[in-house]
């Protein structure tokens, strides 16, 4: 199977993933929402946001990254989860809790994709440029 399809097949049940969380949310899943779904909901949305400009670029980049997030994606979700569900404290204290880690973890994962991407594809360009 070409890396374009792979692509699109994740990105298809990523994307079909956010859609039935956003639906079920209001319904089925309230009790559930701020410890479960939403931080499913942030991590799906941080590979859907670093799969798409992969679908531009040459494989060579697409394999570095998937080898970069088969190793970081179960770490930042056991992070996650591992993380407690409310953070203890008031309002004036700044709790870390599951929703804070996974933005946090999200975002860090986001950033490190996008800049092995951009690393990637620039060496890449250069040794495209360099060849006669």
């Amino acid at each position: 199977m070409g890396y374009k399809k792979q692509i699109l097949i994740v990105v298809a049940i990523t994307s079909l993933l956010i859609g039935g969380i956003s639906l079920s949310t209001g319904f089925v899943l309230d009790r559930y929402e701020e410890e479960i779904i939403e931080p499913i909901g942030i991590i799906l949305l941080s590979i859907l946001l670093s799969l798409l400009p992969l679908f531009f670029l040459k494989e060579s980049v697409y394999l570095a990254w998937r080898k970069f997030a088969m190793v970081a994606l179960p770490i930042v979700a056991l992070l996650i989860f591992l993380s407690p569900a409310k953070a203890p404290g008031a309002f004036i204290t700044l709790g870390f809790d599951r929703e804070v880690a996974a933005m946090t973890f999200s975002a860090l994962f986001l950033i490190i994709s996008w800049l092995i991407i951009l690393m990637k594809a620039l060496k890449n360009r250069k040794s495209n440029v360099s060849a006669p």
